[in-house]
């Protein structure tokens, strides 16, 4: 009999690789993050724009993120376009690192 207490049950990884993956993935994200938003683009806004446009910037790419963060991570988790998802985000992402240089 199943519990019916919550609408979905999260899988949890017994396996060791998928987990290890997991670590890795969350550790290179975050080098990103760190590096890419917290270091280079202020300065390179502020230069070119001004610190008024900068921070007007933020606030629109945060909102964007909360819209399109939530949107994708549920269309991810219970849709068949996971692996879809995962190659446009991939391929967006690189793209717009590439575009810093």
């Amino acid at each position: 009999r199943r519990n019916r207490s919550c609408c979905f049950q999260l899988k949890v990884s017994e396996n060791q690789w998928e987990r290890r993956a997991w670590y890795l993935y969350d550790a290179s994200n975050s080098v990103y993050v760190n590096t890419a938003l917290q270091a280079f683009l202020p300065v390179l806004m502020s230069n070119l724009f001004g610190p008024a446009f900068f921070s007007l910037c933020v606030s629109i790419s945060v909102l964007i993120q909360c819209v399109v963060f939530m949107s994708s991570s549920a269309a991810a988790d219970f849709g068949n376009m996971r692996k879809r998802l995962m190659a446009v985000f991939s391929l967006l992402g690189a793209f717009c690192t590439a575009l810093f240089w």
